[in-house]
């Protein structure tokens, strides 16, 4: 049920906005976590174009290079050792990086349970995608939205990290 207010929200914005593609791809470029913004303007280009199947399939696994950059820059690994190869490494993966205290503390609890719940939780959304188990039909509008929504929070990290740290007497 949810998921109406967010289509609708995002609807509304780009209607009365007249925001494009390049406008959400600019406000996740303010955050300087993604160097190359060609995938997420392919993924927003599709979400404008109702191809969910491939904002789904291009736009998560951009977010968990997001978080990875969030990561370093906090100065924690994006690597790990390989649990079978000596002297290989591997990504850190999202389930990962939400349990270091550091990326968690500067997501905030609600931005953390909302990404944990979506790309972390092994019911959530990246465990079924990204293992081949999510079928088409479930790639839809709404999901596609969530996965949207989580750009624009990605947007604005840092500044919703300082805002709620104490000020200092």
């Amino acid at each position: 049920m949810n998921d109406v207010w967010l289509l609708n929200a995002l609807d509304r914005a780009v209607e009365l906005h007249g925001l494009t593609p390049h406008h959400f791809a600019s406000w996740v470029a303010q955050s300087g976590l993604l160097k190359d913004l060609a995938l997420l303007l392919e993924g927003f280009t599709a979400w404008f174009a109702g191809d969910f199947v491939k904002v789904i399939h291009v736009l998560t696994p951009q977010l968990e290079a997001g978080l990875r950059a969030i990561s370093e820059k906090l100065g924690r690994p994006v690597t790990k050792a390989h649990p079978k190869i000596k002297g290989a490494s591997v990504a850190v993966n999202m389930g990962d990086l939400f349990f270091m205290k550091e990326v968690a503390d500067a997501l905030g609890p609600d931005i953390t349970l909302h990404l944990v719940t979506l790309y972390s939780d092994p019911r959530g959304l990246r465990n079924d995608m990204a293992h081949g188990l999510m079928e088409p039909h479930a790639m839809n509008a709404a999901v596609a939205a969530r996965v949207l929504h989580s750009f624009l929070v990605l947007g604005i990290w840092d500044q919703l990290a300082k805002a709620r740290k104490p000020a200092k007497a």
